[in-house]
């Protein structure tokens, strides 16, 4: 195998390895994006589930409300 062989091999591994880090990094940029959005999607249910919590105990207290108004 000549100079000119070995350099283009080479030439090719690293540019084929730069691909290959390129779309590793690109992946990893998706990877942290859907993170991002999981973590905001996991704050919005915590909210919700602290809303619906709140109205549960709303509505229990107007149901005994209406239990003692009955009696």
């Amino acid at each position: 195998m000549s100079e000119n062989d070995k350099l283009a091999a080479l030439l090719g591994s690293a540019y084929l390895l730069k691909k290959a880090d390129d779309r590793i990094d690109l992946i990893e940029r998706k990877l942290s994006e859907i993170i991002k959005e999981i973590k905001n999607i996991q704050k919005d249910n915590q909210r919700m589930q602290k809303d619906n919590l709140r109205a549960i105990d709303e509505n229990k207290r107007l149901l005994k409300e209406l239990k003692q108004k009955i009696r």
